[in-house]
């Protein structure tokens, strides 16, 4: 996590242009770039907190910015899977992240999951940018609606983790530390969502088959 620590400590000496910089980061992060957005977000948190004795807007600057960085740059790569459809499958990097047997894993959990499988992606970096560029690809869902449902929970991922930074910026030795036993809890959370629809689903399959 030390990179981190000299990330934050570089961009709060330049405060006037830290938020461009973490938006243009982002963007790049939702693009495919091979970044923790995670810990991205915790330490623009960080950041907006060293900076708040100086301008009282900081965080909410912070946010904003966060915000716009993720929703776009995850539209970055629903509109390139729109744009190329299966196309983008010959291209590298794309042929690495969305292979046709993930395509084809996306696919079953998409059809038995819909809306809610893209809510939960949101929280699971692994299948977070095939996922969007699947959701392109199949030309099925349309742009208003994912920016919609996407941003929306955006927001909530968003303010989760910039506010964890915020709050914690004082004892961020300690949770910068703790980055990767946070990321490990809320996919075990995640995870556990994901059995209990998959439970769900069975029980009231099986329940209609049994009314038949």
């Amino acid at each position: 996590m030390e990179l981190i620590e000299s990330f934050v400590r570089f961009i709060t000496e330049y405060q006037d242009y830290s938020y461009g910089v973490i938006l243009i980061i982002l963007l790049a992060s939702g693009a495919g770039l091979p970044l923790s957005k995670d810990a991205l977000l915790i330490a623009s948190g960080i950041i907006a907190g060293i900076i708040a004795p100086y301008n009282e807007n900081a965080l909410t600057l912070m946010l904003i910015s966060c915000i716009f960085g993720v929703t776009a740059g995850d539209c970055i790569m629903f509109y390139l899977g729109r744009m190329l459809s299966f196309r983008i499958q010959r291209y590298w990097p794309f042929s690495r992240i969305i292979t046709p047997k993930r395509f084809a894993a996306l696919r079953k959990y998409y059809r038995m999951y819909g809306l809610w499988f893209i809510v939960i992606a949101r929280f699971i970096p692994v299948i977070r940018i095939p996922l969007y560029i699947f959701c392109g690809m199949t030309r099925k869902i349309k742009i208003g609606f994912f920016i919609l449902i996407n941003g929306a929970v955006s927001v909530i991922y968003t303010v989760i983790w910039v506010g964890l930074g915020y709050i914690c910026t004082r004892n961020r030795e300690l949770l910068l530390e703790y980055i990767p036993k946070i990321n490990f809890g809320f996919i075990a959370l995640v995870l556990t969502l994901i059995l209990g629809l998959l439970a769900y689903h069975r029980f009231r399959s099986r329940s209609e088959r049994e009314k038949q």
